[in-house]
């Protein structure tokens, strides 16, 4: 599933507003938080004008939200992340278990390849096993 990276400043405005209302703060207490002007904060919400990346790396801190979903209203949730593993193949589902016990047990990424097929996902399982055991 391909993600939309179109921007919409509408779009972005309304996130906007729905953090700001989420966290219970007026436009006027985020015009301070972000040392701005109050007018600029209605701007930003209603579409008018776009915060300088300055101003969206603020607003990503303080609300605690990635630029990909402040900008995009891209997430990705628990759930989206479980349907992207309904969706990969068991070869890749298992490509990525074996650089997972690889960085975790040796503190490094795999060596294995991103294009390792089956047989050698077997030897680095075997050999895994084969030195923790």
């Amino acid at each position: 599933m391909a993600v939309d990276y179109s921007f919409n400043s509408d779009s972005l405005g309304k996130r906007i507003k729905e953090l700001r209302e989420a966290r219970g703060i007026t436009q006027e207490q985020l015009a301070e938080i972000l040392s701005i002007g109050t007018n600029m904060v209605s701007c930003y919400e209603r579409g008018v004008h776009v915060p300088s990346n300055k101003i969206v790396a603020l607003m990503c801190e303080y609300f605690s939200v990635s630029s990909d979903y402040l900008l995009y209203g891209v997430s990705e949730s628990a759930e989206d992340i479980l349907e992207m593993i309904k969706r990969t193949s068991d070869v890749e589902k298992m490509k990525v278990l074996v650089r997972l016990l690889f960085y975790f047990t040796e503190g490094k990424s795999s060596s294995l390849s991103v294009n390792a097929d089956l047989e050698d996902i077997k030897k680095a399982l075997d050999r895994l096993f084969k030195d923790k055991g």
